[in-house]
Parts: C-alpha cells; structure tokens; sequence
C-alpha cells in the first residue's frame, strides 16, 4: 500500500455525492500501489506573488502522485459522463444531477504544474540549486470507458491517448501511472534509481507535514510521561483550507488550540521562503512564542511595540487578535505587502480584557470557526463554559475535580496559597516549572507577588528557569502573573488566588473568569472568598 495523504479520507469526503469520482481514484490507488509510491489527495500550494509579474503562482490538483525511481505525476479527475466535440476541441462532462460543465482538464494541469515546479525551486534550502525534477500530468475519467466512444482513436483528439485513464483501467492503476511517465519521457533515458526521492520527500514536507506536539505529564496526574498530542480532525481540515487562502481569520474557544495552530502556520510559511511574522499583543505570550520559533529562518515572533515602521514583510500571523485596536491594525498593515501579503488572524472574542469593547479585524478577511476544546480536563472545561456564549464539544478526557478553597484576606489567602503548592509539589510531585500562579489583579496590587510564603515558595513574575539561568532555589520558584498578562498561554496546573468581590465587582470579570479558568490543561485550583466562589462557580463551598 502507498504513503496516502491523508489516510483515511475524512468521511466528509466519502459520504459527499460529489466526490465520488475523487474517492473510486482514491480507493484504485490505495489498493493498486505498492509502498515505493505516494499519493496526496487535494493538493495545494500558494506561491510568492511579489516577484511574480502578475502571473498565477498558486495551484491545486486532484491528486499527486510519485515514485522516487520516476518522478510526480499531477492527476486531474473528472467524474460524471465525459464528451469531446474535436471540431473545437473542447471536453464537457455531465454530473449526477444532468446539468453539463466545459471543463478544460489539460489546462488545468499545464497551469498547476507549472506553479508546482516553481514552488519547489523556490524552497529556501533549493534556491538556485535545486535538483532535476521529473513532474507530468494524467487525466482520469473513472465513470467512462473511453474504448466504447472511440476517443483513444479519435484523429481529432488534442490530447494524447495514454495519458488518459478510464474507469476500466483503475484495477491496473500502476500499469497506468507507469505508461504515463514512458510516454511523457519518450526516447529519452529514465530518471536514475532513487534520483527523485530527495524531490518527494521535500513535497511531502510542504504539503503534508506531520504536525505534533510533545505532552508530558507528570505522575498521578500524566498518563503517560511522554505523549504526542496531535492536531484534531477539524485542525487538520483548517490548515488544509488555509492553504489556498492569503487572508483568514479563524475563531476559537479557549483550549481549542489557536496558538498551536498560529505557531505551525508560521512555520510553515516560512519554510516555504515567505519573510513572515508572529504577532501577539502581550509580553509573555511573545516570550513564549520567541522561545518556540527560535532559529526558525525567515520567522520572527515579536510584539506591536518591536515592529519597525519601515520593516516590509510577505506573511503576517496574529495570535490572540481580538486584543488589537483598530489604529494598531492599522500600524501593523502598514508593513505588510499590498494585495500580495498574507495575513492570518486567531482570536476569540471572549477574551477581551482590554478596555476596547469591539472585535475590530481588517477587512476582506475568510471566517473560519473552531468548535472543540482539545486542551483542557472535561472537568475544567464544566468551568469554563458558563462564560462562554456558544456551544463547544470538549475533547479532553475527565480530569480531576476543580479545587476550590475558601480564604477571605490576604494573610489567609497566602497560607492557603503556600499549603496548595507544598501538597502540590511535595506530595502529588508535580515540578514547580509545572505550576502558575494567577490573580485576576495587577501585580502592584495583588497580595502575592514576589511574596515568600511560609512554605518557602517564592512567587516571582519570571523565574530564571524561563530565562535559561540556574539558580539554586529554582525548585522554590513558583511564576506568578496577572490574568491579562497570562492570555494565549498554559501550564499543566494552574492556580487562580484572589477571587473575591472585587472580582464580581468588575464589568469584565466574565472574561477575566473565563481566561483564568482556561489556562491550566490538567488540573485548576482556585482560592477566594465564599461568595466569590459561590457566585461565580455555583456549587456550594
């Protein structure tokens, strides 16, 4: 059986009446090949416009297939009942509902080809010494037998007859594929043995990389200590949408994986050459997408502030863009390419702990929703969801109940506080890299920043650990930030401390709720005063 991108296909595809030409291809390649081959199903790729003179840089095809002895073949697939008027030269097919549509399948074809071969010269590692590529095309037409309409004999027919395959010939797929590639190379010599490998697997790289993330856990809380927590479904579909797309805005709940996804378009964009960058509004959340994407050429992460005016740039990725004003949008717009630049925006408009009450993203951008909570607890996500106003599918499993813990003044809420981390780091030996400290207040006005409590934790907003320097109290050192400042980040535990009626007071304190209660993906502890936590959690404390 081949390498199949994807494998299996979504049933979305499957159980779509219009795709059925498309899944008979599909299930003749799976079945028909053998593991030297690979096939992408749907297949596309954007290209760098700026020096294109105006001409079509990006592309799509049905399917690609190749073979490190022979090279890639482009397959377009045209369903439905096929004819060909030679006097005009001109295909139509007929589809299941009887309507009739010109199609131009060698056209299609030249324009992808020529925009594929473009995009893997243009990568950044085969820049002006990229290797002999070996890329033609075929033609399938699975619901025809094109011996009963004469169109292998047809004199008039444009397009040469063994680059079309039928609906009979899907049982000899490879036989198929093979007297493609003999009759495109003619009299020529064939590629030599594996001269094409170094070919697909850069295609593979750029059109279906393999996406993970490690996540570790740590003892009664970890399943495991070292897993691989993967892109959902619904992620892989929207990264595979956006790749025909230059300017899209993606919406998502907390949890839902915006940030992830961010880092990995990035990424990917500029392993494909384009000069991008990774904005975020707050310091921390920089930091950490710094400390992600260091050393990644032609990506920088930085904030609005470390923007330079004359800095011009092909690709922009925003994380948590619900943060920016309409004047900062502007600002950030400036710097990047007219009509060519590439913008992709993640937000969620229930984080607005800004003083501006309205979303206000650029113009002209796609809508693409997130509907699931792949990263928290099914028991944090029940705290989360009251202050959220849209419906969303937890994927996590159950969880630990959410601690709640009473303490009505500042010296109560730091001895609770101070017993919490010891039964957290002694006793259930989670590491204190593992646990946050967050207060819905600003750090000059909590009661716990840059304390030292009893237990002999030390609270500080950075630890030298998150700059990379030893210490000798590191394992005291416990993070402590403010709700606004922690937004877009996460941590394995989390502490939320000093919910009490100044909170409820607050005209925003659903949204400071909702991102406190959403940054811990396992296990959420949460200390204030009984009415706070009777109003704002339900339960009785």
């Amino acid at each position: 059986m081949p390498k199949l991108f994807p494998d299996p296909l979504p049933n979305r595809v499957r159980l779509d009446r219009l795709h059925h030409a498309e899944v008979r291809v599909y299930d003749a390649l799976k079945s028909g090949l053998s593991a030297e081959w690979v096939v992408c199903y749907s297949a596309k790729w954007i290209g760098h416009r700026r020096f294109s003179g105006g001409a079509n840089v990006d592309g799509e095809t049905d399917f690609i297939v190749a073979h490190p002895d022979l090279g890639i073949l482009l397959l377009e697939v045209k369903g439905g009942q096929i004819d060909y008027d030679g006097g005009i030269d001109t295909w139509t097919s007929t589809d299941i509902y009887g309507e009739v549509h010109e199609i131009d399948p060698v056209g299609q074809l030249r324009d992808a080809k020529g925009t594929l071969r473009k995009k893997l010269k243009d990568l950044p590692s085969w820049r002006g010494n990229a290797p002999w590529i070996v890329m033609e095309y075929a033609i399938v037409f699975p619901d025809c037998l094109l011996s009963r309409q004469n169109l292998t004999t047809d004199p008039t027919l444009s397009t040469p007859s063994n680059i079309l395959i039928d609906g009979g010939q899907l049982g000899d797929i490879e036989k198929c594929l093979r007297r493609v590639f003999e009759h495109w190379r003619g009299d020529s010599p064939p590629p030599a043995p594996g001269s094409q490998a170094q070919v697909i697997n850069a295609l593979i790289a750029m059109l279906a990389p393999k996406v993970s993330l490690p996540n570790p856990m740590v003892l009664a809380i970890r399943e495991e200590e070292q897993e691989l927590l993967r892109l959902t479904e619904e992620q892989m579909r929207l990264l595979s949408f956006l790749s025909t797309h230059r300017r899209v805005a993606i919406s998502g709940c907390a949890g839902s994986g915006k940030t992830m996804m961010a880092v990995e378009k990035a990424r990917r964009l500029a392993s494909e050459g384009f000069e991008t960058r990774l904005l975020s509004y707050h310091v921390p959340l920089a930091q950490h997408l710094k400390r992600v994407t260091k050393g990644i050429p032609n990506l920088q992460a930085l904030t609005l502030s470390e923007l330079q005016a004359d800095d011009i740039y092909e690709a922009l990725v925003v994380d948590e863009g619900q943060d920016f004003t309409p004047k900062e949008w502007d600002q950030m717009l400036d710097c990047l390419l007219p009509d060519e630049g590439i913008l992709y925006v993640f937000y969620d408009d229930n984080q607005r702990v800004r003083a501006h009450s309205e979303l206000a993203l650029p113009e002209g951008l796609s809508y693409f929703p997130l509907r699931e909570n792949v990263r928290n607890t099914r028991a944090i996500h029940a705290r989360i969801q009251p202050f959220y106003d849209a419906s969303i599918q937890p994927r996590g499993p159950s969880g630990r109940t959410v601690e709640k813990i009473v303490a009505e003044s500042p010296a109560l809420i730091r001895s609770a506080l101070s017993r919490t981390l010891h039964h957290l780091n002694i006793t259930e030996k989670i590491p204190v890299a593992d646990i946050v400290v967050l207060t819905p207040k600003s750090l000059n006005d909590s009661c716990i920043a840059n304390q030292t409590l009893a237990s002999g934790f030390k609270l500080m907003e950075t630890t030298p650990a998150m700059e990379g320097r030893s210490s000798s109290t590191a394992h005291l050192e416990v993070r402590c930030e403010s709700v606004a400042s922690f937004k877009g980040l996460e941590s394995p535990v989390v502490v939320v401390v000093e919910v009490d009626n100044d909170l409820l007071n607050s005209p925003q304190y659903e949204a400071i709720c909702y991102v406190a209660f959403s940054r811990p993906r396992l296990h959420l502890v949460v200390i204030g005063s009984a009415n706070a936590l009777q109003q704002l959690m339900g339960d009785a404390v």
